[in-house]
C-alpha cells in the first residue's frame, strides 16, 4: 500500500505501521533480506533522489529538525542512542567511516583548515626556532597545503631537498609508532625527522636533533 500524499493521513499512517511493529522481532534473515534491498544501487538513488526533493522545502528542514530535536530531549531516546554508539561493531564501523573520509583529500583539507587554527602554538614554536635556525629552509604547511600518501606534514623543504619535520603531540598521537610515518614518506623519497611536542621544551635538543638530520652535525648518543 502506498503511502499517503496527505500530511494527516500520512502521519496516521506511519503511526500505524510503528504501532504495529512494535515489541516484534525481525528474524536475521528478514534482516538480511531486507539490508540487500536497500543496498541496492536503483533503491539507493531512488531513496537519496526522495530525500533531496523532501529537504529542499524549508518547511520540511524545519518540521525535521524541530523533531530532531524533542526527540534528543527525551531521556530514553538519549539512552538508547548512547547504549547504541557504544556498541563494539558500531563504534567500530564508525572509526572505518572515519578513516576512509579521511583518505579523500578535499575532505580532510576542509577538516583540517576548518577545525584547527594553524599552525598551533606548538607548531608556532617549532616554526620560530627553524627559521632562526636554519632561515627559509622550511616552509609550514600543516593547514592541508601538501599531501603526501594521504598525510599533511607539518613542514617541508623548500631549497630542493625531500626533507619533512613532522611535530607529534604527545596526546594525539601516543599510539602512533614515529618510524610508520618516516617508513611512509621513505616511499616516496622522504627524509622525515619526528618531534614530539614535549621536546620542544628543550630548544638546544630539539636544534641538535634538526641540525643532525640536515647533516651538519652528528645528533647526541640517546637523541
Amino acid at each position: 500500500m502506498p503511502a499517503p500524499k496527505d500530511p494527516v493521513k500520512r502521519a496516521q499512517w506511519i503511526e500505524n505501521i510503528r504501532a504495529a511493529m512494535t515489541g516484534r522481532k525481525q528474524s536475521p534473515e528478514h534482516i538480511a533480506a531486507t539490508k540487500a534491498a536497500m543496498n541496492r544501487p536503483e533503491v539507493r538513488a531512488k531513496n537519496g533522489a526522495a530525500q533531496r526533493r523532501y529537504f529542499s522545502d524549508p518547511i520540511n528542514r524545519l518540521k525535521t529538525s524541530k523533531a530532531t530535536q524533542e526527540a534528543m530531549n527525551r531521556p530514553e531516546v538519549m539512552l538508547k542512542l548512547i547504549a547504541a554508539m557504544n556498541r563494539p561493531e558500531v563504534r567500530d564501523k564508525l572509526r572505518k567511516s572515519a578513516k576512509e573520509r579521511w583518505t579523500k583529500s578535499e575532505y580532510a583539507r576542509k577538516i583540517i583548515r576548518s577545525s584547527q587554527i594553524c599552525p598551533n602554538k606548538s607548531e608556532q614554536l617549532l616554526e620560530t626556532l627553524l627559521n632562526t635556525l636554519l632561515p627559509d629552509e622550511f616552509k609550514y604547511v600543516g593547514g592541508g597545503d601538501f599531501e603526501l600518501a594521504g598525510k599533511y606534514p607539518d613542514f617541508v623543504n623548500v631549497n630542493g631537498k625531500k626533507q619533512i619535520i613532522e611535530l607529534f603531540g604527545d596526546y594525539w598521537h601516543k599510539d602512533e609508532n614515529p618510524q610508520d610515518r618516516i617508513n611512509l614518506f621513505a616511499q616516496y623519497g622522504f627524509e622525515t625527522l619526528v618531534i614530539w611536542c614535549s621536546e620542544l621544551r628543550n630548544s638546544h635538543q630539539v636544534e641538535d636533533k634538526v641540525l643532525g638530520f640536515m647533516g651538519y652535525m652528528q645528533p647526541a648518543l640517546g637523541a
